[in-house]
């Protein structure tokens, strides 16, 4: 019945345009079509009797209800891009943000390609230390997380991605951390939790039903956590001089300033991402 692409976009429009607008419902068709037949958004427009296979048609009519019920396309694809690079995610990891991106190119941009000792704190997926390690070979990196399953997929990432650098994956509560670097590092790098839980209420369900709390949430009566216990961390862990970077909440980049100030670090920096908004900061021991 929808053996061809033709038929099959037919259908995805006219199951999804009370969930998307037109222009998501054909950005989302054209996802799942490079997903399921591995035909670009041309090749697709130029062969629109392309026969699907039974395999095929049977994923993108299984999209079309996944996507009905707003589940994120990362997840049904179990794929997202970062920086040109494509990752496996899935439900256990946040999806990469632009944001994120910006926090690494501003890292690549601040330091040179001679050797660093550099850690980031609640890896997820991997990204950040995957994407430094392919920017800058020389680097050794290391990666914890709170999560076992999200420690797998970053695994997994790394497998995938890296060939001649290495990052080492491993669980820290950094709440209650064991781990001691001797030497002492250059860089720590976070995306903590930042989002209030009583933001929740405002969130999209794309985001709320289907990507892990863990990793997104800290309560209202102590939004800085993360950002306070990952500071003292550093305190004992950056070597002098050294740099910490965090992925901040817009509306508390004044506070996330006073906190690191008030412990001792300088050239405290915020910084803006592409859209005007304070997302980033720095911070030199």
């Amino acid at each position: 019945m929808y053996s061809t692409l033709r038929a099959i976009k037919t259908h995805f429009e006219n199951e999804l345009s009370d969930v998307y607008n037109e222009r998501e419902v054909q950005h989302l068709f054209y996802r799942m079509v490079l997903w399921a037949t591995g035909l670009t958004r041309t090749e697709a427009i130029l062969q629109r009797e392309y026969v699907l296979t039974e395999t095929q048609q049977a994923e993108m009519l299984e999209s079309i209800q996944r996507l009905k019920r707003n589940e994120p396309i990362q997840y049904i694809t179990e794929q997202a891009v970062f920086l040109d690079d494509v990752f496996y995610v899935n439900p256990h990891v946040l999806i990469p943000r632009p944001e994120t991106e910006e926090l690494v190119q501003w890292i690549l941009s601040n330091h040179s390609k001679e050797p660093l000792r550099v850690l980031d704190i609640g890896t997820g997926s991997g990204i950040i230390p995957i994407a430094l390690a392919r920017k800058r070979p020389s680097w050794h990196i290391s990666a914890c997380d709170v999560s076992n399953d999200a420690l797998v997929v970053a695994r997994k990432n790394a497998r995938e991605l890296l060939r001649l650098s290495e990052v080492q994956f491993y669980y820290e509560d950094i709440l209650s951390p064991v781990t001691e670097y001797q030497p002492p590092l250059d860089i720590i790098v976070s995306n903590p939790p930042y989002v209030l839980a009583s933001d929740k209420d405002d969130m999209a369900s794309n985001v709320l039903d289907y990507e892990p709390h863990l990793a997104l949430f800290v309560a209202d009566e102590d939004p800085l956590l993360f950002y306070r216990a990952i500071a003292e961390y550093a305190l004992g862990n950056l070597k002098k001089e050294g740099y910490l970077y965090f992925e901040i909440h817009e509306d508390l980049a004044d506070d996330t300033q006073v906190l690191l100030e008030s412990m001792n670090y300088q050239n405290v920096e915020i910084h803006l991402d592409l859209q005007g908004k304070s997302r980033m900061v720095r911070a030199k021991k």
